[in-house]
């Protein structure tokens, strides 16, 4: 019986500490939850699992080697960045920004691993934030202008090398006109799907070889030129077939297989500009042999999700307003006309 009771308590003192980081998650769920069903929505984001999967990877490979016992770090920081995200947090609910949710929680997470660990803690879990970074989406429709800038690049240059290839067309706007018949520019042609998974690609295979900073300099720029490059030949290509034998590639399933074709040259190519940077890595710390001890938190703290805590149940609630609205169909408004008024 005693043995059974200290079991339990140890099971108790394990997950006792973690229940405010419970109460900070539920205060973001609803709408970060609103914030990934609207990113699936999206072809350019619709990685963003992958890119989950691979920060949570980075995480637990890199947790490895942090001395332990843990320090964590100076309470005034965690304080701030707690702040902001409160803040942020609540000018979502207020608004109903998803996006301003994900920063907030982006910014919470970093309160949690500097008030954990540290700096230390920190440095060894910025490969992973960095890569969450990947999948918010930037403010002001920036994203929105890379798409609109890389098509006009694709398309300016596709015209010039057609005119290497002597291929008699014109350009208007997003669309190359051949004799007979028009090849629209579109986002999937232009680069703009694949450009978002391989720059989240070479930034976890690089952080993963733990190549130095010199290397990202080269590799995620030389990334971003395969795609243009990869997207500008398929897009030359396309046209000269159509005008020289009338075979149509970009459309259809033979669009869709050469999106993945590409998608995997552009992956092999990272990898192989990779090999070259040779023994160029930053070699590991020691893995930390002592046991883990759990992070213990402040009753401040607790009290700081508490009121997380509350915003999830307003978000929660906020949501379900808003599908009964999106479910029950529109009514028109009674009249005030008498029944007896006519119109002539």
């Amino acid at each position: 019986m005693t043995a059974a009771r200290s079991q339990s308590s140890a099971a108790i003192s394990a997950v006792l500490p973690h229940w405010p980081l419970f109460l900070l998650g539920f205060g973001f769920a609803p709408l970060l939850a609103t914030f990934f069903l609207n990113l699936w929505k999206l072809p350019e984001y619709q990685f963003f699992p992958q890119a989950l999967a691979a920060a949570g990877f980075l995480a637990w490979d890199r947790m490895r080697e942090v001395p332990r016992p843990l320090n964590g770090g100076h309470p005034a920081l965690t304080a701030v960045l707690l702040s902001f995200a409160f803040l942020a947090c609540a000018m979502a609910v207020l608004v109903w920004s998803p996006w301003l949710a994900a920063v907030a929680a982006w910014a919470a997470g970093v309160a949690v691993i500097w008030r954990t660990g540290g700096r230390a803690l920190l440095l060894k879990m910025l490969p992973a934030m960095v890569l969450v970074l990947t999948i918010i989406p930037p403010p002001l429709g920036l994203d929105v202008r890379l798409g609109l800038a890389l098509r006009e690049m694709a398309t300016t240059l596709s015209s010039r090398t057609l005119d290497l290839l002597g291929v008699v067309h014109s350009v208007s706007g997003n669309v190359i006109d051949l004799p007979g018949q028009k090849l629209l520019v579109e986002e999937a042609c232009s680069g703009i799907n694949s450009l978002l998974f391989v720059t989240a690609f070479s930034l976890f295979y690089l952080f993963w070889r733990r190549r130095p900073f010199w290397c990202f300099l080269i590799g995620v720029p030389m990334a971003l030129a395969f795609v243009v490059v990869g997207n500008v030949v398929r897009i030359s290509l396309g046209a000269c077939l159509r005008y020289y034998y009338e075979i149509d590639i970009l459309t259809g399933w033979k669009h869709e297989a050469q999106s993945i074709i590409l998608v995997a040259v552009y992956v092999l190519l990272v990898v192989s500009l990779d090999a070259l940077f040779g023994s160029a890595k930053i070699s590991p710390a020691p893995a930390a042999e002592t046991p883990v001890r759990h992070a213990s938190f402040p009753k401040c703290f607790g009290a700081a999700c508490c009121l997380f805590a509350i915003l999830g149940a307003a978000s929660s609630f906020k949501a379900w307003t808003k599908s009964r609205e999106g479910a029950e169909p529109l009514r028109a408004a009674a009249s005030n006309l008498g029944s007896a008024t006519v119109f002539t």
